[in-house]
């Protein structure tokens, strides 16, 4: 509880101000995850946290990564669910296949393609802080970066072995989506960044939430490596 407090008094300011968004220290307004179907396509799953959010909205994001991708969904299904909390609570979910969001052959991810189709940071209500689980993906050693930050974006990534996966999270840093670009490796003709490779272990981000979950009222902590959704 002293902890909590202590850190609470010396983030209050910074979230006052709101200069920057760490999202090791925010719940993500969406919740994405990424996993490989035997037949090499992505199997996708969006969830919204706020219930506010409509399934029609996670729907058309869908539709906007596929033409990024080049790949429209497939199998898309949107449809709101229940969850844990107070009776009646239900959320929207997306689920669909899609191509070319990772390539397993060179070690990328299109992190810029999620992100612009995603986040919503105008919309009622704002999309801006998503959480992206690749689920029994493995980081490109010494490339896959553990942090990227400009201006319009941050980006953390940890690594668990054990479920083997990469969570990674990401805020835009402002109301626009115009030139956001999220890189996933160093190699990758970066711009204006701290160049640091992902770290393999225990999942970093999560532990940092559970340090600080009392910061937010109704915070959560998603470690969906932990809870695997398979379909």
């Amino acid at each position: 509880m002293r902890a909590a407090a202590l850190a609470t008094t010396i983030l209050i300011p910074w979230l006052a101000f709101g200069i920057e968004t760490d999202p090791a220290l925010v719940a993500p307004d969406l919740i994405l995850n990424v996993r490989e179907h035997p037949t090499t396509a992505d199997i996708i799953e969006a969830r919204a946290r706020d219930p506010l959010v409509e399934p029609e909205r996670l729907a058309a994001a869908a539709r906007a990564l596929g033409e990024r991708v080049g790949s429209p969904p497939r199998g898309l299904e949107a449809e709101r669910i229940a969850v844990p909390g107070p009776r009646g609570t239900k959320i929207a979910r997306a689920y669909f296949a899609t191509d070319h969001v990772v390539d397993r052959a060179k070690g990328t991810v299109d992190l810029t393609s999620l992100v612009q189709a995603f986040c919503d940071p105008k919309g009622e209500p704002p999309i801006k802080n998503l959480a992206i689980v690749l689920d029994g993906e493995k980081p490109v050693a010494e490339l896959s970066l553990k942090e990227y930050k400009d201006r319009r974006v941050w980006m953390r990534a940890a690594a668990s072995e054990d479920p083997p996966g990469v969570e990674i999270r990401i805020s835009l840093q402002t109301d626009s989506l115009e030139g956001v670009r999220v890189p996933y490796r160093n190699d990758e003709n970066l711009p204006e960044n701290p160049v640091a490779p992902v770290e393999v272990g225990i999942p970093t981000l999560v532990w940092i939430l559970l340090g600080t979950a009392g910061l937010a009222a109704g915070a959560l902590v998603y470690s969906v490596l932990a809870r695997r959704t398979r379909r």
